[in-house]
């Protein structure tokens, strides 16, 4: 499980490489020059620089948008829960400087805010087809590796009961488990997932969209296991994350009680993955560009997998 802040939300600073501070150098420079072509004028045309001054001044001209203020007002969108907002702030930057990186990368991650999947790939694509940083290129790349949940289908389960079906499944997704690990990992799933009341597919869901069912997989902000539970989550729930059993039994019951109290597994799946207190903030699932992604990951993998 993610922490409450998501990719977008934490690189942020590092994207707009100071987009402020270049905004105001391009305005001091352009006032610079205004006032020594005055005074070159005064000092040539021998005019008293009263009488200068005295003269009706000119209207300036409408210029067209600095990308930095587009840049600016993108983010504020973002920032303030307008992903759609600042996705559109976003590609007017890109149109007016299209071989710049940063307006497409802040694209893709506004459109996968905005629910948008699809576009958001083609965003992040065309963000790395362009000059870019390092640090952009592996962020660029990690949301790309997620979106490939919506491109590439789960597998779907066997027929045969429910925990046979999920062992299917699990080793389908993760081919190192063997036979025998496959079928108690899907034997305990349907346990736990009956003993918290909640539907033990949508718990495979999780567990295939956090971890694709690698009980080693650690996240770089330290969620463990299948679940990827944080270290707070899963001493709230009583369990040892690094135990299989107990890793399971932390994401049901963190599910189970995320289900309870919001009652709908959109905002359910949305505090499991960035907190209730974020869901409670925006009063539904945060425009958080990880978070949006996640409810509509997890519940179109439930639906590819679940029985008919």
């Amino acid at each position: 499980m993610f922490s409450a802040k998501s990719m977008g939300e934490t690189t942020g600073a590092a994207l707009g490489t100071s987009a402020q501070g270049v905004r105001e150098t391009h305005r001091r420079g352009r006032g610079i020059l205004r006032t020594a072509a005055a005074l070159l004028l005064i000092v040539l045309l021998g005019a008293p620089a009263a009488a200068f001054a005295q003269q009706p001044t000119e209207q300036p001209t409408a210029e067209p948008p600095f990308i930095g203020d587009m840049m600016d007002e993108g983010i504020g969108r973002y920032n303030a829960g307008a992903p759609a907002r600042a996705l559109e702030m976003f590609l007017q930057a890109a149109q007016t400087d299209p071989n710049a990186s940063e307006p497409w990368i802040w694209a893709g991650i506004a459109a996968t805010a905005a629910g948008k999947m699809q576009d958001a790939h083609q965003y992040f694509t065309r963000g790395l087809a362009r000059t870019h940083s390092p640090f952009q290129d592996r962020i660029v790349r990690g949301w790309l590796a997620r979106l490939t949940v919506f491109t590439t289908a789960a597998p779907r389960p066997a027929k045969p009961g429910t925990p046979q079906a999920i062992a299917s499944l699990a080793r389908a997704t993760n081919p190192r488990l063997s036979a025998v690990q496959a079928e108690w990992l899907g034997e305990r799933l349907v346990v736990a997932a009956k003993q918290q009341r909640v539907d033990p597919w949508l718990v495979a869901a999780v567990i295939y969209v956090e971890s694709r069912f690698n009980q080693a997989s650690v996240s770089s902000r330290g969620a463990r296991g299948l679940g990827q539970l944080m270290p707070h989550t899963a001493r709230a729930a009583g369990v040892n994350p690094r135990d299989a059993w107990g890793n399971i039994l932390g994401t049901a019951m963190t599910l189970s009680a995320c289900i309870r109290e919001f009652r709908d597994w959109r905002l359910a799946l949305a505090a499991y993955n960035a907190g209730a207190t974020a869901v409670y903030r925006y009063r539904g699932v945060p425009p958080f560009a990880e978070t949006r992604w996640y409810v509509t990951a997890v519940l179109a993998v439930y639906r590819h997998i679940r029985p008919e």
